[in-house]
């Protein structure tokens, strides 16, 4: 089926009308092991000069954690017993053998805690004599080979062994430990449960019930990890030691998150007018068109423009007895609404054209004003407000939005529990479908200027490695109506919107790039030096509103107009290519994105562009509609679709299993023709993973993902079999000998190291056609994940699904070259509709 509508620009001006290209000629598989098989890294052990008097402290450290402490009430001893251990000041634990699953051992949690690790450690009833055992043979020195000296590693890296107590088992940032010991507080409970779902629901039933009895409020909002649930305990730090079973069944403690809303409303004059006119030219889509679910403090349905695009029946909120009208004094979520059904509405007012809506509105309230810092489990209700929608109309394709975020930085980019809902929705987790999210990366509290740092970092959960995170830049330069004469703008247009954090303060080297793109959140102005800046109308973005006067419009920005504006393109793209996979849509939306010169200006440091810092501030740019709907004779997009099983059982381990070689659709002739003429070569590999959110130091074993892919291009004048033994070992001839291969190519925009981040992996290569005619195959393959180092879950036969998506693009000034009809030409299947 053809495209019902013709592609045009906000402006109505029509665009190049040609469909992605979809290859649907499947990969070649290829067993797969790695080619640098990493040996066991180099750890640095603390000095100690006293071998016997360590192992002696450490032993007495064991006898005085066996001695259970005395509560006040009566109960049976607990199943086992957590143990902390501690690291010398600036260095680290031998975490991998101390979570010794073969005796039930479980490393439950990680923290830094100024210059010392902590690690937690659950010991099952009679398993500790494991420790005792290491311990002694330590201290047993072996005349014959003094040098010689068993678990050093592991025994010299604790300084310290001792039961755990709530403040060694709280992971957040050591200052929101509760400093009144008194004091009641929201927990964000993290339980050690079983692997398997139904007994892990019998651990939170029992450790609710005794909460419960010692008086503790539980919220029922609860979320499931492997390994681990989630839920909200309110209680006092003093309450945790009144119960040995429930310290024994903590994983981890967090504190309560609260919401933060950023958002401003100014009032528009002849608004009705205006609104009339629009309805007289707008076409709705049916209710069989793909949707954006806005996840925020509810819609005002009855407004006129939103009216026929949200339906009854798709308008929900969380709690039963909530108003799913917007009762927020600023209208955020109506608001919402306007820019993610119509984009910025002053582009749509000065058309005279029709006007074709392709995308429909749901909506689930979940944030109340009159309770604007509760603190409850916002990733179970953030789940709860996706099968709202879901239930309402099984069978729709939606993109959820979601601009609510923490009143706290994204915890420097490490994940959380409500980042970790976040992405095991977005995979399907517990449910039959995945979904794409679209996250706001969350607001300044003031527009920052050149330090951008202090803007603060990006805000929970856009650190989800699933969701598409959307910053914010602007277009829009100086106040220019008389009532704003004199107002001068902060930001520059074409760059960083002063509203929008940056992922800058981030310093956990395991987070993904963040945000993924940023679209038009407005600028802010002052009206002399010195003074706050403000998002007057002038610098601001037209959306929806109702208020008792009979006003219908104000003005709108920040990250939340941004994040907006982007799930209204990634619903228009669901439209037009209707069997697309979110991963693919996701993919779409940063391959589409560009960096204008002003981002690259502002990322700039002492003349040096600074990738980091672009990325960090920008993501992959601004996407355009052109880019983003259609390819074009001189930018031809080819969409992939395919799966790959990353690891195999291989006796009793678990071993990588295979990588896909895609060999790609190129008109060799026609590249070979262009000469040295530039040819750019843009390649995004998307693909969601499933999260294992606990602390756990996310490294080797206690991987955050599931697991990981990677791709290779095949380099100018590398033969195929050359290619293959630069991706895969299994095609060496002698397994032991790596064979002489082409080195990565230093073409790439960012390269392979910079690229390898999350499970979003986007690059450029750029070269000439002629070198780029033998660039002919694609490799993708697996790197680690706990698919493969948690054997004990069994999800080592799991397949893994993946969008690749590839263009080629020529400039612009090479009239009459064919490039988009070359590349379908030579697919079997051309174009997927």
């Amino acid at each position: 089926m053809s495209y019902p509508y013709p592609l045009t620009h906000i402006g109505g001006n029509e665009m190049p009308d040609l469909d992605h290209l979809f290859d649907q000629s499947g990969a070649v598989p290829q067993r797969h092991k790695p080619t640098d098989v990493g040996r066991d890294s180099e750890f640095d052990l603390p000095p100690r000069p006293d071998q016997a008097a360590h192992g002696s402290k450490l032993q007495l450290d064991i006898e005085a954690a066996k001695k259970l402490p005395e509560t006040e009430i009566s109960e049976p001893p607990p199943n086992g017993l957590t143990l902390t251990f501690e690291s010398e000041d600036n260095f680290g634990l031998r975490l991998k053998s101390l979570d010794l699953r073969g005796s039930d051992i479980q490393l439950l949690s990680v923290a830094q805690v100024g210059a010392k690790q902590i690690a937690n450690v659950f010991v099952p009833d009679g398993k500790l004599k494991e420790f005792e055992k290491r311990v002694t043979e330590y201290l047993q020195v072996d005349p014959n080979d003094p040098e010689k000296i068993k678990n050093k590693k592991l025994v010299e890296s604790i300084s310290g062994i001792r039961r755990a107590a709530a403040r060694a088992l709280f992971t957040d940032a050591p200052n929101r430990f509760p400093s009144d010991e008194a004091r009641l507080v929201w927990w964000e409970v993290w339980l050690r449960t079983s692997a398997v779902f139904d007994e892990a629901k019998q651990d939170v039933d029992n450790f609710v019930d005794r909460a419960k009895q010692l008086g503790f409020s539980v919220r029922s909002e609860l979320t499931f990890f492997p390994e681990r649930a989630v839920f909200m305990v309110r209680c006092s730090v003093a309450d945790w030691a009144r119960s040995n079973v429930l310290l024994t069944q903590l994983a981890e403690l967090r504190r309560g998150r609260t919401l933060a809303t950023e958002m401003v409303t100014l009032p528009a004059v002849d608004q009705r007018e205006w609104i009339d006119d629009l309805l007289s030219r707008l076409a709705v889509a049916p209710k069989s068109a793909p949707s954006v679910l806005l996840i925020d403090s509810g819609v005002n349905r009855e407004h006129p423009l939103l009216v026929d695009s949200l339906a009854k029946t798709d308008w929900h909120a969380v709690y039963s007895a909530w108003s799913k009208a917007d009762k927020d004094p600023q209208q955020h979520g109506t608001a919402m609404a306007g820019l993610a059904v119509f984009g910025c509405l002053s582009n749509v007012f000065e058309r005279n054209d029709q006007v074709e809506l392709r995308h429909r509105l749901e909506s689930t309230r979940l944030y109340r004003p009159d309770k604007p810092h509760d603190r409850r489990n916002w990733g179970a209700l953030t789940n709860v407000a996706v099968r709202r929608a879901a239930l309402a109309a099984p069978n729709r394709q939606r993109v959820v939005c979601l601009a609510l975020t923490a009143d706290t930085d994204a915890d420097l980019g490490a994940p959380s529990s409500w980042s970790g809902a976040i992405d095991a929705r977005a995979a399907g987790v517990l449910a039959s479908d995945r979904v794409l999210f679209v996250i706001s990366a969350g607001n300044a509290a003031t527009a920052k200027g050149g330090n951008l740092k202090k803007r603060g970092g990006i805000q929970e959960p856009a650190q989800a490695w699933n969701a598409l995170t959307v910053g914010a830049m602007t277009e829009i330069g100086h106040p220019t109506t008389k009532h704003y004469r004199g107002w001068k703008s902060v930001g520059v247009p074409d760059g960083l919107s002063p509203w929008s954090r940056t992922a800058l303060p981030w310093n956990w080297d395991g987070h993904p790039f963040k945000p993924d793109i940023v679209l038009e959140g407005g600028n802010g102005a002052v009206q002399k030096p010195g003074d706050e800046p403000d998002l007057i109308d002038d610098v601001a973005l037209l959306s929806t509103m109702t208020h008792p006067s009979g006003r219908l419009l104000t003005t709108f920005g920040m990250t939340s107009a941004a994040a907006a504006e982007a799930a209204r393109l990634a619903a228009r793209t669901m439209a037009r290519y209707p069997a697309y996979w979110p991963e693919t849509i996701r993919g779409l939306m940063t391959h589409a994105a560009r960096w204008t010169d002003q981002m690259k200006t502002e990322s700039t440091v002492d003349g040096k562009l600074k990738k980091n810092r672009l990325l960090g501030c920008f993501g992959w740019g601004t996407p355009t509609e052109e880019n983003l709907i259609a390819s074009a004779e001189n930018r031809a997009t080819l969409v992939i679709e395919d799966s790959l099983r990353p690891y195999q059982k291989v006796k009793s381990d678990i071993e990588y299993n295979e990588v896909n070689f895609h060999r790609l659709p190129w008109p060799t002739s026609l590249l070979q023709s262009l000469g040295s003429q530039d040819v750019s070569v843009r390649i995004t590999l998307s693909y969601f993973i499933e999260p294992s959110p606990g602390r756990l130091g996310w490294a080797d074993r206690f991987r955050y993902p599931s697991h990981g892919l990677r791709f290779h291009l095949q380099h100018p004048d590398e033969t195929d079999i050359g290619f293959k033994h630069r991706v895969t070992s299994a095609t060496w001839p002698n397994p032991k000998k790596k064979p002489s291969v082409v080195s990565d190519s230093k073409r790439w925009t960012l390269g392979t190291k910079k690229r390898n981040r999350g499970c979003l992996i986007q690059d450029e290569w750029t070269g000439t056609g002629a070198e780029l005619a033998t660039c002919g195959q694609i490799a993708v393959f697996p790197v680690l994940g706990w698919w493969k180092t948690r054997k004990h879950l069994n999800r080592f036969d799991d397949n893994a699904r993946y969008s690749l998506i590839v263009s080629l693009r020529t400039k612009p000034t090479l009239n009459g070259l064919q490039l988009y009809e070359s590349c379908k030409t030579l697919l079997p299947i051309a174009i997927e509709n």
